[in-house]
């Protein structure tokens, strides 16, 4: 008998499958309803057989093959079988004729981000559908409240359920770039920055967005911010290997072995960057990666060029402004010793921002630099209440008890 499989791990499993899984459904219902409803079936199986029967060789075809076969099911209950072509579910790996796609999960990317949804809605989609984030993780996210959210989320599938689900032209496929990219870091940054407890960077979503950038770049070879957008996933997820210590606990930038980055994927992201750059017409994800490059050449924390960093972020903030963005500019601010510059950056975000934790984190560094440790406790106990994951409130914790023991 298979060993006996923890919780966690099943959870796991089962995150790590949910895009592919999704996307491969939905090609057989072309039905976001379906597709999810046929999903949550399965992990329901799967969380009942996984755990005395272990983990099978290849969980995301099972999950494919079992959530497959629920929604045949469902379908025949809902018609009569003679309505139904059975080709139609004939050979679960070969996708239709007319598929364009080099890959489901781009598929499923480009259907979430249909041009009738406005731009929130789309994002929410993507979120929601692909990876799998709850409404109260994706209202944080957005900094709204999470019945606004379920309801936009509503709202977009009800919308996108009327549309056709035909394959859009090449011309279609352009205009939907924007948000098909940012969809892509969103889901890299789901894996970066999880907040699950157990694998604070879960390196296969980092790894799947990757490729699903390459995916995007063979499709559109020439666009320059898709070069820029693997460029930055490639930039980011060069670190992960000092991002944690062995015990779990988060290292900050500064205190990073920049020894354990990986440079062959900061070489090719760098490579890649400057083509981009050499076309013109910078973009959101030229002027980021041009930020996380600045970063990867700084041979210690020390040698940062925060002043050029803080240069991006300005021109950044002018041609895509936005509350974090702002935030990111008055952190680089501040790295410059410009702490009364800083404050005046972080003083209109008050409000916007108060849900975000790093917000509060940065207020603290403020304020502990200010030598006032009393409102940089008060900042951290509020971020403290926003952590998003175990790691961060044990670093957040630290930072309090050494704001104790120094008072």
């Amino acid at each position: 008998m298979a060993a006996q499989q923890s919780s966690t791990t099943i959870e796991q499993a089962l995150t790590t499958a949910r895009p592919l899984a999704i996307a491969a459904l939905l090609r057989y219902f072309n039905d976001l309803d379906k597709t999810e409803d046929a999903f949550q079936e399965a992990c329901i199986r799967a969380l009942k057989n996984w755990p005395q029967k272990g983990l099978p060789k290849n969980p995301t075809a099972w999950l494919i093959f079992v959530g497959r076969n629920i929604g045949i099911d469902e379908i025949r209950k809902t018609f009569r079988l003679s309505s139904i072509d059975e080709q139609d579910f004939a050979d679960e790996e070969k996708p239709p004729k007319d598929y364009i796609y080099k890959d489901d999960l781009i598929r499923l990317l480009f259907f979430c981000c249909h041009p009738e949804l406005s731009f929130e809605q789309q994002l929410a989609l993507c979120l929601k559908i692909i990876v799998g984030m709850s409404v109260d993780e994706i209202a944080a996210a957005f900094l709204t409240k999470p019945a606004t959210m379920a309801q936009r989320i509503t709202r977009a599938k009800a919308k996108i359920a009327t549309l056709t689900h035909q394959s859009p032209t090449q011309q279609e496929r352009e205009t939907r770039l924007t948000q098909v990219r940012t969809a892509i870091y969103l889901l890299f940054n789901e894996g970066y920055a999880a907040n699950d407890g157990q694998n604070h960077i879960r390196q296969l979503e980092c790894r799947e967005a990757i490729r699903l950038a390459r995916l995007l770049l063979q499709m559109m070879p020439s666009d320059a911010e898709t070069m820029a957008l693997l460029a930055l996933c490639l930039l980011q997820n060069s670190r992960q290997n000092a991002r944690l210590s062995e015990t779990g606990e988060i290292i900050l930038l500064e205190q990073q072995d920049r020894k354990l980055w990986d440079k062959g994927q900061i070489a090719e992201a760098t490579a890649i960057l400057q083509k981009a750059i050499r076309q013109g017409n910078t973009g959101q994800m030229q002027i980021e990666a041009s930020i996380a490059a600045m970063h990867a050449e700084a041979a210690t924390y020390a040698q940062t060029n925060w002043q050029e960093i803080k240069t991006l972020y300005i021109i950044l903030a002018n041609k895509f402004p936005s509350p974090v963005i702002s935030l990111n500019l008055a952190a680089a601010t501040f790295k410059n010793n410009q702490t009364d510059e800083a404050l005046k950056t972080l003083a209109p975000l008050a409000n916007k921002l108060n849900t975000y934790p790093y917000y509060h984190g940065l207020l603290a560094e403020i304020h502990i630099k200010m030598r006032q440790p009393k409102k940089a406790k008060t900042a951290l106990e509020a971020a403290l209440k926003l952590a998003n994951s175990p790691a961060a409130a044990i670093h957040i914790r630290e930072k309090i008890d050494q704001i104790k023991n120094n008072s």
